[in-house]
């Protein structure tokens, strides 16, 4: 669903879709970071570090896409 909505150029509806997905399964780096990216592309670029950080931190592997933003 977030997919559809960001295809359909419905960034907001597309952000609602993955916080569920995150909160249904927060153990899920993919969803993250993909609600990372979102909300960075959004504008709220302290929520997407906040989120990487958390998938990604500075002492660990973490989720290997994460490690590039």
């Amino acid at each position: 669903m977030a997919a559809e909505a960001v295809e359909a150029g419905d960034l907001a509806a597309a952000e609602l879709w993955l916080r569920k997905v995150v909160w249904i399964d927060a153990t899920d780096p993919s969803a993250q970071f993909a609600l990372a990216m979102l909300v960075g592309q959004n504008g709220d670029k302290r929520q997407a570090w906040d989120i990487v950080q958390r998938i990604a931190p500075s002492d660990s592997a973490g989720y290997p896409e994460a490690n590039f933003w």
